[in-house]
């Protein structure tokens, strides 16, 4: 009977990431998408056929499959230096390795943003499936590999239905974004107002175009910088006489001055809103000190929020996304056993088949050898049995293992106890006389 070759290939992880090294390390080791087929290609000349470079701000990993992971740690690591133009001891204590279960959990995690800096964000599953696209058309994926690949997003679609881990706002945009929302509803129908030409002021402004905002107006007492602004935004640059009707006809207002006195009055808002006849306004005081005067906050219809409103948010936020995230955690492990109970499973299928073929072929020796069907059935059972018992029995000697293992296992593989159960059963059915009716 031949023998089924041990050698599978094994997944593996190597890489660095932002717990392992400094962004200027990553940086260097960063591989852009035109060098993936030099850098695979330098994998494939040193025996790595089945692989992929994930490679994003937070990590640079090569992910893949090899029948002896440990074997290319060092071609691995050379790879990277060659590529980051690195020596190999700057990368020593950066470059960590995984291999088997611990990398299918890994690259389960990390499908399911758990290996995330932001937990729970989803853009780490479309890098993840663009750096496989990248790798597929080079031919670097293999049947195995898709397969491992494809389960880990099934898993990270079942984190993301299973629990609430992406449903937390944890940033101050995506927080304001969220609030903004549940006062307008659609902010395609809405329209903001930037005071200031602060940098926290632009990143807020952008944020809130690429969820809508199709209108708004920048004011600044330097009209200079104002339009300046403006220009980048793509947006309206106002002057001083054009601020209160702006007011009026803004339904958010980012306030990102921080200017020593308050741009924003009590006096100001409700003037502003009872032209707006009460609809209500979203204030977003970014200013460092404060823009907008504390007693706004307390205005019916004014809907005013600081950084440290924002900041609190952001750390409930993260709260919940942690509490989410253990809750993921438990399904990706339940993955992981299912994926190797599937993969023993199909070990155990082609196990069978050798052992069937081999039953299958004495059984053909002996019907050609013995006409007599009596003498032939013996003597296939002997034959059968010829070199388990003498390996048992070699075993036992050696005591190798123990005879109630040995027992248990034999009972266990051939179903003994159940066969002679069901065979006592039939006996007591046979001399149990029959009621008649």
């Amino acid at each position: 009977m031949s023998r089924q070759s041990n050698s599978e290939p094994s997944p593996f992880v190597f890489g660095a990431d932002y717990r392992s090294c400094s962004l200027t390390i990553r940086d260097r080791l960063f591989v852009e998408d035109p060098e993936v087929p030099d850098f695979l290609g330098g994998l494939q000349k040193v025996g790595i056929t089945e692989a992929l470079i994930m490679s994003t701000c937070d990590r640079i990993e090569v992910i893949g499959l090899h029948e002896d992971p440990g074997e290319i740690s060092s071609a691995i690591m050379e790879s990277f230096a060659f590529h980051g133009q690195l020596n190999i001891s700057e990368l020593r204590g950066k470059i960590y390795h995984k291999f088997n279960g611990a990398a299918v959990k890994h690259i389960f995690s990390m499908a399911s943003s758990l290996e995330s800096q932001m937990i729970g964000e989803a853009q780490v599953l479309g890098q993840m499936k663009a750096c496989h696209r990248l790798a597929r058309d080079l031919d670097m994926i293999s049947g195995s590999l898709e397969k491992l690949l494809q389960n880990a997003y099934r898993v990270a679609k079942r984190v993301r239905t299973e629990t609430g881990i992406g449903e937390f706002s944890v940033s101050s945009v995506s927080i304001a974004i969220q609030l903004a929302k549940s006062l307008f509803g659609d902010l395609g129908q809405a329209s903001v107002i930037l005071i200031g030409t602060g940098n926290i002021g632009e990143i807020f402004a952008r944020d809130f175009q690429r969820n809508g905002i199709k209108y708004i107006a920048n004011f600044h007492p330097n009209e200079r910088r104002a339009q300046a602004l403006a220009e980048e935004l793509g947006c309206n640059s106002i002057g001083q006489e054009q601020l209160n009707s702006a007011l009026i006809n803004s339904d958010i207002i980012i306030c990102a001055m921080g200017s020593s006195q308050h741009i924003l009055t009590s006096d100001i808002i409700r003037a502003t809103l009872k032209k707006r006849r009460n609809k209500p306004v979203f204030v977003l005081d970014l200013g460092v000190p404060g823009d907008v005067e504390p007693s706004v906050a307390r205005i019916s219809d004014a809907f005013v929020y600081d950084t440290t409103d924002l900041e609190n948010l952001v750390h409930e936020g993260r709260q919940k996304r942690e509490t989410e995230a253990g809750k993921a955690r438990v399904i990706v492990d339940q993955e992981v056993k299912n994926y190797y109970d599937d993969q023993f499973q199909r070990g155990a299928i082609e196990t069978i088949r050798v052992l069937k073929g081999h039953f299958e072929e004495m059984r053909t020796q002996v019907l050609t050898e013995h006409n007599d069907a009596g003498r032939a059935t013996e003597l296939l059972i002997n034959r059968l049995l010829d070199v388990p018992i003498r390996n048992l029995r070699k075993h036992a000697s050696k005591n190798k293992f123990g005879s109630n293992d040995l027992e248990y296992f034999v009972n266990f593989l051939f179903g003994i106890n159940e066969t002679n159960k069901l065979s006592r059963q039939k006996q007591r059915k046979r001399k149990c006389p029959s009621k008649k009716v």
